[in-house]
């Protein structure tokens, strides 16, 4: 990219900071603000109480739920944890028969940092598929019994609502595909009287952050409703706002005429329940902090996890009537290909139409980030490498875009040879901004030179460098894959860590990043020249800004940015090697003045005229 593009970059950049990055003072005194309004106003009774398993959660020092306590009931036999597992080829689902859910989800074939097993819902403040309330969990879950299959393929629990003498049976079974798990529940109304309640909810599972250098934005609770697909990070909950400050809050409210899943993502993975028969519905999300095993000895506030539920159909049952619902569970990666073949629109809680600033630029960047996986996909299939293949699309991307890279260094080759006029009309025209703004636009049209020129073409490309980076951030394949010195390309390339050193959020030594600036400087210094020499001094800085920005980002990124720096070099090697463009100042139509108008109009006229008459009849003779 040249010297335009880097500036487009840069302020896409500044403002992400500006927009992500929170004073800290500021958050400190919005929770304080907020902890004054919550003692002042005392809780109100939930009249929907009678509907759940039982009271409302205490609150936590945080302001969230606290966890249910294990309450035994002595007459249901309790299985040893070996029997209470679903087992496929890449999970294995752990029961608890209080609350009747997915307790935890371990992935064998995906490393955490900085090391173990993936595992999901470890911080959740109930299992999956227990039940929960309007906007908090229940304080004393129903123990069910629990009894699975011979085959292992299915998991029974059934359980008694105390209070509302409700006849609960749930069934997980597996499916085809390993991450995803069917829940049927089924209600039997055992109570004299009818019942009806609009307060059913389904915990959707927890998820946090893979290490302490994930950005906030990643970790998010998400829901989709009639195809359009929302969500809000984990910084939601501290409020804020450019324009309209927003106070805090520990409770997210969604709702929808369609609501066809909800749950919790980070970089890389997700838990989501899908009603297999959506209708009008709400769902509900909240935080919690939590210890990182790469930073045990940050502050309790500094990480967080974050969790919810999803509301069921309300719930009308007669007496000894019973009603049945069935939901889709799945809890692992977000593969694209994976989420696609299950249906409810699941593809997309990758959101790749949400790119910060730019959105999904009418469904461009969402087509071409889904192109381009795919495509990165199927090259790594060929060459059994991912960052050979990252280097391969960058490679088919510079080609592509080739015609418009030359477009914009010839005119800003031209442009360059303009600098000493252009100096001499602010001399010039000092004192008369207006004049030398006439005098350069008519100094542009002399020469031929569209001052655009230099600026169209990085827009014009600019919608694949977003959706190629929007892509590689959440690329799950990319994880624990190794390139030459990289360990994995979803994660920095340390290659030393310093033991007792912090400078503004830098404690390693990144290679790639490193690589990635050098490069930049490179292509700086042998691009073509434009702007004053105080332009130029302010471009040197670019690399230094970027490398910042860039330093901690996944080691994916910086391969591809690097990779595209070489290939500009060599395009600009390339182009400086061709015939310096011409400078020729064209010649100026003469203007029309209105005589010469006229006169033109009365030609136009005699020549109608003419044209109209009609020739006389040929005579024999």
């Amino acid at each position: 990219m040249d010297r335009t593009a880097w500036i487009v970059v840069t302020l896409c950049s500044i403002a992400l900071i500006y927009l992500f990055q929170k004073n800290a003072a500021d958050v400190a005194e919005q929770r304080r603000i907020a902890a004054e309004q919550a003692a002042q106003q005392p809780e109100e009774e939930d009249p929907n109480a009678d509907a759940d398993e039982g009271n409302a959660a205490p609150e936590a020092e945080d302001g969230a739920p606290a966890p249910p306590p294990v309450v035994a009931d002595p007459n249901v036999p309790v299985l040893p944890p070996e029997q209470l597992r679903l087992v496929t080829s890449e999970a294995v689902f752990q029961f608890n028969q209080v609350g009747g859910g997915i307790e935890t989800v371990t992935l064998g074939n995906h490393r955490a940092f900085p090391s173990g097993e993936i595992v999901l819902n470890q911080n959740g403040k109930a299992p999956i598929g227990a039940f929960a309330r309007r906007d908090r969990l229940v304080a004393q879950p129903i123990t069910y019994s629990a009894s699975p299959s011979a085959d292992g393929k299915t998991m029974v629990f059934k359980g008694l609502n105390p209070n509302t003498k409700i006849e609960i049976t749930k069934t997980y079974a597996t499916t085809d595909d390993p991450y995803t798990l069917r829940l049927k529940i089924d209600l039997t109304n055992k109570s004299d009287v009818n019942h009806s309640s609009s307060d059913y909810y389904l915990h959707t599972g927890a998820l946090e952050y893979l290490h302490k250098k994930e950005m906030p934005l990643y970790l998010s609770y998400n829901w989709c409703d009639d195809g359009e697909a929302e969500k809000e990070a984990v910084n939601w909950f501290k409020g804020g706002g450019i324009i309209f400050r927003r106070p805090p809050t520990d409770l997210l409210e969604a709702s929808g005429s369609m609501l066809q899943w909800a749950g919790a993502s980070n970089q890389f993975y997700t838990s989501l329940i899908a009603p297999l028969k959506p209708g009008s519905g709400s769902a509900w999300g909240a935080r919690t902090p939590i210890t990182l095993a790469d930073n045990p000895d940050a502050p309790d506030d500094t990480y967080h996890a974050l969790y919810g539920a999803i509301a069921m159909p309300e719930v009308i049952l007669p007496n000894e009537a019973s009603a049945s619902y069935e939901f889709q569970i799945y809890t692992g990666p977000r593969e694209l290909k994976r989420l696609e073949s299950l249906g409810h629109d699941l593809h997309k809680v990758m959101h790749y139409d949400d790119m910060p600033l730019f959105g999904g630029m009418f469904g461009l960047i969402p087509l071409l980030s889904t192109s381009l996986l795919k495509l990165m996909i199927w090259l790594a299939s060929l060459v059994h490498n991912w960052g050979i293949a990252i280097l391969i699309i960058t490679c088919l991307i510079r080609i592509v875009i080739w015609p418009l890279h030359a477009k914009s260094t010839t005119t800003m080759k031209r442009m360059a040879k303009l600098a000493p006029i252009m100096t001499e009309l602010k001399e010039k025209y000092a004192d008369d901004p207006q004049k030398m703004q006439q005098e350069t636009m008519s100094l542009y049209r002399d020469y031929g030179i569209n001052p655009l020129g230099g600026c169209l073409p990085v827009f014009l490309q600019l919608p694949i460098f977003l959706s190629f980076y929007k892509m590689l951030q959440s690329a799950v394949e990319l994880r624990d894959q190794e390139f030459l010195w990289v360990k994995d390309l979803a994660m920095p390339d340390a290659i030393y860590h310093f033991q007792s050193f912090s400078l503004f959020g830098v404690s390693s030594i990144n290679l790639m990043p490193l690589l990635m600036a050098a490069t930049m400087i490179l292509q700086m210094k042998i691009g073509p020249k434009a702007g004053d020499k105080m332009q130029q001094r302010i471009f040197m800085f670019m690399p230094l800004i970027f490398l910042f920005i860039c330093y901690n980002f996944a080691s994916a990124l910086a391969l591809y940015w690097t990779g595209q720096n070489i290939f500009s070099i060599g395009q600009t090697w390339l182009m400086n090697r061709r015939p310096e463009p011409e400078l020729v100042k064209r010649p100026r139509k003469p203007r029309m003045t209105l005589q010469d108008m006229q006169k033109a109009q009365q030609q136009a006229g005699k020549a109608k005229k003419k044209k109209g008459k009609k020739r006389p009849p040929r005579t024999g003779g």
